[in-house]
């Protein structure tokens, strides 16, 4: 039987792992961490709750017998077409669309910004930077009051030091402007369309029935990276966790020899590495002088249960406002029907940590906020509370980060012709549906 290592024990490597032992491989999977799962785990901070890393939901595999594997047993598991979303900015909260509103501007920087969306002429398409995109797209007075702020409060980076495609990887290549009737005659224009959105999700194309997302009716989305765990041990894949390849040397037959941090050997027929090809390079001693990726810092989640059912329905809010401390909102409750307490109601609140906010803010900070944006109902108490953190953070897309990843891929493709480098954060592959369909579609 024919070796293979993954490395990396979040859902990536656990598929991957899965679909290499069904082809026949004797596979080990490694994580550096003590736990499998990766941001896929739950959090059990407070007796009787478990809370998720942040906003996630798991979408379809691709692979039918190992999706249907992985949600067992079926009734224990929810399943979406739609994700229902708001979003925050400018004190005002827009309960009907995720995206970014301007209408609760004053009514001269409203004007300032609809005059400017105008003289714009949607030119940007061939833009080096976000700032020349989003200014091509939108105007000036819309990236310098609306756009630039909200971005700098997500990545901690100014407009013309990111890549045009951030502002569609944060919901932000579209806009809710001028009123929904106003709106509706513009969309009618190709041009305006594409600039704009509907006031309302219930407006405009209907959801995509092949896209599907997933939730445990109860519980934490840790169930489904402990669900992949089990299938993987059935299987026989062989699982370390505490370790990480110090050392990676390619074989002149082809393959990868580690070396691990316990000192281990181990030589693989296959390799697949499923966190940053960068560690790669480094453990192979080939990655080149330079910069590092700019990356945010991680997260700060605060998790919270209070007394009172939420003042809204929303899954999740996303706050664009600079002003708050507060990025996304998950309501837990609101995913799954039903609070999993009488009586208390839990949610968690992300906040991106980067070079513009670097300290975590005060749990007062954050409940006066969830407040301020219209999500408590008012007078709820909060009976617990608990802060946790994502320590690692993510490369930002950066104009010269596409350019530096393909230079490390052409190294690892002369040095690993054999490897398959997989996972989020990849190029081209920052959400965890594409990453995940990357992997069946090479391993499938």
């Amino acid at each position: 039987m024919s070796g293979a290592v993954v490395v990396g024990g979040g859902p990536v490597g656990l598929v991957a792992a899965i679909l290499l032992k069904r082809k026949g491989f004797a596979v080990t999977l490694l994580e550096r961490e003590s736990e499998l799962g990766g941001l896929m785990r739950s959090l059990p901070v407070i007796e009787g709750f478990e809370f998720d890393n942040g906003t996630r939901f798991v979408p379809r595999l691709g692979d039918v017998r190992l999706d249907a594997d992985a949600l067992t047993p079926r009734e224990n598991w929810l399943e979406f077409n739609q994700l229902p979303s708001g979003s925050f900015f400018a004190g005002r909260f827009q309960e009907a669309t995720g995206f970014l509103d301007i209408n609760g501007l004053s009514s001269a920087l409203r004007e300032a910004v609809e005059a400017g969306y105008f003289e714009a002429g949607a030119n940007g398409e061939h833009a080096e930077t976000v700032e020349e995109y989003l200014r091509g797209r939108f105007g000036v007075a819309a990236l310098d009051h609306v756009l630039a702020p909200a971005l700098t409060k997500i990545t901690g980076l100014a407009p013309h030091e990111l890549s045009p495609g951030v502002a569609a990887l944060y919901g932000l290549s579209r806009l809710v402007m001028f009123s929904p009737e106003r709106t509706r005659e513009l969309k009618a224009d190709p041009v305006h369309d594409a600039r704009l959105a509907f006031h309302s999700r219930d407006e405009g194309a209907p959801s995509d029935p092949s896209r599907v997302f997933r939730y445990p009716a109860r519980g934490g989305i840790g169930h489904w990276a402990q669900r992949l765990e089990a299938i993987a041990r059935e299987e026989g894949v062989t699982i370390r966790t505490g370790l990480a390849a110090g050392k990676v040397e390619p074989l002149p037959a082809g393959g990868a020899r580690l070396t691990l941090t316990d000192g281990t050997r181990l030589d693989a027929e296959k390799l697949v590495w499923s966190v940053p090809g960068a560690l790669l390079l480094r453990a192979a001693g080939l990655l080149p002088p330079g910069p590092p990726p700019r990356m945010t810092s991680g997260l700060a989640l605060y998790h919270a249960v209070v007394d009172r059912p939420f003042a809204t329905d929303l899954f999740y809010i996303t706050n664009y406002d600079p002003e708050f401390a507060s990025y996304r909102v998950t309501l837990y409750p609101n995913v799954q029907g039903r609070p999993m307490r009488d009586g208390q109601y839990h949610l968690t609140v992300e906040v991106i940590l980067n070079a513009h906010r670097s300290e975590a803010a005060r749990s007062a900070r954050i409940t006066d906020e969830l407040a301020r944006m219209g999500v408590l109902t008012p007078g709820s108490r909060v009976l617990a509370e608990a802060v946790t953190h994502v320590r690692q953070g993510f490369p930002l897309p950066t104009p010269g980060l596409a350019v530096q990843q393909a230079s490390h891929a052409e190294i690892l493709a002369e040095h690993f012709p054999d490897t398959l480098v997989l996972g989020r954060g990849q190029a081209g592959a920052f959400f965890l549906r594409d990453a995940l369909g990357e992997v069946v579609r090479a391993l499938g």
